[in-house]
């Protein structure tokens, strides 16, 4: 299913970007454009889908120094 929809993203962007050209827009300017909207969208879609996950436990603390001097 995560491939139909890639791929249907890959045409609409290729049908957009041959639309926005012929009229006359930078291909600088859609790059800008498409990453902006991409980080956007990803951006949102983080906050969306991971907002119930806690967070993993903290690591357990390394040993002292002088533990480990102590002990040889």
């Amino acid at each position: 299913m995560a491939m139909v929809v890639m791929e249907g993203c890959t045409v609409g962007l290729t049908i957009m970007t041959k639309t926005v050209m012929a009229r006359g827009m930078s291909p600088y300017v859609f790059v800008v454009y498409s990453n902006a909207l991409s980080s956007l969208i990803l951006l949102v879609s983080f906050f969306i889908f991971h907002r119930s996950v806690p967070p993993p436990p903290p690591p357990p603390p390394p040993p002292s120094l002088s533990l480990s001097i102590l002990a040889s």
